[in-house]
């Protein structure tokens, strides 16, 4: 250590205050892998240095007002007894601790500072002669951990930050010195096994995807049977259930890093190996599921070959904490096959009593009675009426936060599995449950989004899950999502979607949510991550209030909210991910405004562009669905201009949809084929596969035919409880039974009726005839008035006539409306 030129130490000493002290103590003793590099035993001199500067910073009882000179002297004099039986530091116990000690969250002011600082102690002890080859084998692990923490904080790519640049060769050349010295002592085992998994997760980063996984296979190949494993300090510790050579943690983590590898995706996936080196942050990583990006159900698809190798991993896990008896790790294994199944819409796997969903839910005990009850379609607009009070979930408590935090993300993706699939009655008391844990305070077990897993008597495993803060918006637009009721003066869809942009522009106090606190070994990219993730919440939030107030008529609501979007999208740089959803808004916007024209090129624009996304992505991203959607928008509209101009009597409108016809207008442009689009809305899946039957149904050729796809559209819809999809089938299936069975045809035009009142409700009740589908108004009351005067029945004519005229008149403003309306 180099000498001290301080004439006053001592004098330095005194002025250590106590906060100053507390201040370089660590946030939290956990590290992402268990790490021994910034441990300090207990017996360590730097614990007791610290322990003699706290107890010169308190000051002993005196007594009242006593002289200046005497407690003076009194406090030197302790200083100097208690100097006196410190020794002196070794250089490289110092460097080895300092990173430890100078260890701040990545939301800290000072966590730049603190990086540099780190990455220069371990330079600086890689420099002391002399070192043994534990601690330098710590000290390049340490400069590895540091340095991989810069390159995925996105430090080195900042010009000004010039203490970063370069980081990523030495860390590579770290990763290859420390497996160098680690294999040619067996003591150093468990740094060889961190060493190689960071070099894995940097082959990762940089996208060489072949040489990372074979990294992660000759490490978990590596793992040999023995019960006895040498500790951080060399202390070798027994523990007869279990069978491999290196600690439980650290084979934990590196089957959990092989299974990341393998699930998460690449942005550029045409990228060869030889690329340069590039941040993480600057790839596609592991995104949150979110309930607005909908995979394909994956009934014809079959399983990837990076999903089966991450399912036989999450196997061999199981095994290993079944044979160790690790309660905790086999419930995490449960939520991570769920995971994985769920991101790769594999859906077969998941549903059924021995579904995956099934066996998740049996390891957290939860279950519930949720009763099949038939509907009447007399009634469609009760909508909870297959699930009671009587078969409420209980409230659920669980054992631990570990548990409970577990549990949360096994609700969020049952929630999301039975909403897409569109089970409603499934999907309800999973999502009761679920708010009910939030407001019991389920969120308050790991605020800085890291449990711990006790693994005793071996070290215990931490794990970074979903921050809560993202949990807390992610549940309102989960409520927003799941309920796809639009009918009535305040439906539930519309109040979660405000609710949960008003939490946006509220402080966190005023609303609860979680604030934004991270461990002190994340980086500066998990508070990127973080941001980004709110802000695709915010505009998934966003997108289902437009969807809500197109649903419902209120046009200035979902122009203003679009308008919104649109800032939002390109402030927070999101508009690439999200431009094809906004497009196809804006053709949904004019074609309710009956601005044909336009919707066929906005119909054509999202479809564009989501065919952009999907040859980017693979299909991966959220441009299959928006592309069958938009696909199928423009094919509903051609259908739609046709028999409007076959009730005209255009002739030329009574050609077979999707080929050319001779007498179409000019501005008619070519559509798409619908049976293609019938396909891409069957593999897309979800609400879509009733959009194919309505698409099948109004190219039948036959009436029987037409008959059963709108009757299995109609089934979709009810199970999903979509009143607005419900209303829609309903009105095409009278058209097939107005001039067959009067009767059962006047029963559906009542409850349509109903429907389309709901569907744009004023707040409160008013003797005002406006609100509601004018479109589907006007259809019904036509429709009516035509049964009654071919049956001559003059009771009821004149007050449907007069209301007919008062939906005209509603009409014509809606055009003028929508004309007004630059879109």
């Amino acid at each position: 250590m180099a000498h001290d030129t301080n004439p006053r130490p001592h004098k330095r000493q005194r002025l250590q205050s106590a906060s100053q002290i507390a201040l370089l103590s660590p946030v939290s003793s956990s590290q992402p892998l268990s790490s021994p590099l910034t441990s300090l035993p207990p017996s360590s001199p730097i614990r007791d240095a610290s322990n003699a500067s706290r107890l010169l910073a308190s000051h002993p009882q005196q007594q009242p007002h006593p002289p200046l000179g005497s407690k003076v002297a009194g406090n030197c004099k302790q200083l100097e007894q208690t100097t006196a039986e410190l020794n002196r530091l070794p250089a490289p116990a110092l460097l080895l601790s300092l990173p430890k000690l100078l260890a701040v969250p990545p939301n800290h002011p000072l966590h730049a500072r603190s990086l540099h600082l780190s990455l220069v102690s371990f330079r600086k002890c890689l420099m002391v002669p002399g070192l043994n080859p534990e601690e330098e084998c710590r000290a390049w692990t340490g400069l590895v951990e540091v340095g991989m923490s810069i390159i995925e904080g996105g430090w080195p790519e900042k010009e000004e930050e010039d203490w970063a640049h370069g980081v990523e060769a030495e860390v590579d050349k770290a990763i290859s010195k420390g497996l160098m010295l680690s294999q040619k002592h067996p003591s150093l085992q468990v740094y060889r096994s961190l060493l190689s998994i960071h070099q894995a997760t940097l082959a990762h980063w940089q996208r060489k995807q072949k040489f990372s996984r074979n990294v992660m296979k000759r490490l978990l190949s590596s793992f040999s049977s023995s019960s006895t494993y040498p500790n951080p300090h060399g202390v070798v510790v027994a523990d007869a259930s279990w069978s491999l050579r290196d600690p439980p943690h650290i084979v934990y983590t590196a089957y959990l890093t092989a299974i990341e590898h393998l699930v998460s995706t690449i942005t550029d996936t045409s990228s060869s190996a030889s690329s340069p080196q590039l941040s993480p942050r600057k790839q596609e990583r592991l995104e949150p599921f979110s309930p607005a990006k909908f995979r394909p159900t994956g009934s014809s698809r079959r399983m990837d070959l990076n999903v089966q190798t991450a399912l036989d991993y999450l196997e061999k896990m199981n095994g290993m904490a079944q044979q160790a008896g690790h309660d905790r790790i086999k419930q995490l294994v449960a939520v991570l096959k769920l995971r994985t199944l769920l991101s790769a819409g594999l859906y077969d796997l998941l549903a059924g009593p021995n579904g995956v969903l099934a066996d998740a839910e049996r390891a957290f005990a939860i279950s519930y009675n949720v009763s099949e009850e038939k509907k009447s379609r007399a009634d469609p607009v009760k909508a909870d009426a297959s699930f009671t009070s009587d078969n409420l979930p209980e409230m659920q408590t669980f054992a631990d936060a570990t548990e409970t935090a577990l549990a949360l993300h096994v609700l969020i993706m049952g929630v999301v599995y039975y909403t897409q699939v569109g089970e409603a009655a499934q999907a309800s008391p999973r999502s009761k449950h679920l708010h009910a844990l939030m407001d019991a305070g389920a969120l308050e077990g790991f605020k800085d989004s890291s449990i711990t897993i006790p693994l005793d008597p071996c070290p215990p495993l931490s794990l970074r899950l979903t921050h809560p803060r993202i949990l807390w918006h992610l549940v309102y637009l989960l409520g927003a999502t799941s309920k796809r009721d639009t009918v009535g003066r305040k439906p539930r869809r519309k109040v979660w979607a405000e609710q949960g942009l008003a939490q946006f522009d509220k402080a966190d106090k005023e609303t609860g949510a979680p604030p934004a606190l991270f461990p002190t070994w994340a980086s500066a990219g998990d508070v990127s991550e973080l941001e980004q993730r709110l802000a695709r919440i915010k505009a998934d939030l966003m997108c289902e209030l437009v969807t809500v107030s197109i649903m419902r008529s209120e046009w200035d609501k979902a122009k203003q909210t679009l308008d919104s979007l649109i800032a939002h999208a390109r402030t927070s740089l999101i508009w690439d991910s999200y431009s094809c959803r906004i497009a196809l808004h804006y053709a949904h916007l004019a074609h309710a405004l009956g601005r044909s024209s336009r919707a066929r090129e906005l119909y054509k624009v999202a479809a564009f562009i989501s065919d952009e996304n999907v040859r980017e992505y693979g299909g991966r991203g959220e441009g299959l669905v928006v592309r069958a959607a938009a696909k199928a928008g423009h094919v509903l509209l051609a259908i739609g201009r046709r028999c409007e101009r076959s009730s005209r009597g255009d002739e030329g409108a009574r050609v077979a949809v999707g080929k050319a016809s001779e007498s179409e207008d000019e501005d008619e442009d070519e559509g798409f084929d619908p049976k293609e689009v019938i396909t891409e809305c069957r593999a897309a899946g979800g609400m879509l596969d009733a959009i194919a039957h309505i698409v099948e149904a109004g190219v039948a050729t036959e009436i029987i035919s037409a008959k059963q796809h709108l009757k299995r559209s109609l089934d979709v819809a009810a199970a999903a409880q979509d009143n607005y999809l419900r209303a829609l089938v309903l009105a095409l299936i009278v058209a097939h039974y107005t001039h067959t069975a009067e009767e059962h045809a006047w029963q559906m035009l009542n409850t349509c009726e109903m429907l389309a009142a709901g569907l744009g409700a004023p707040p409160k009740a008013s003797s005002s005839t406006e609100g509601g589908n004018v479109v589907l108004g006007l259809w019904i009351a036509e429709r009516m008035l035509e049964i009654l005067r071919r049956n001559e029945e003059g009771q009821g004519v004149a007050k449907l006539v007069a209301k007919q005229e008062m939906l005209r008149h509603g009409l014509k403003r809606l055009i003028q409306h929508g004309n007004s309306m630059a879109m």
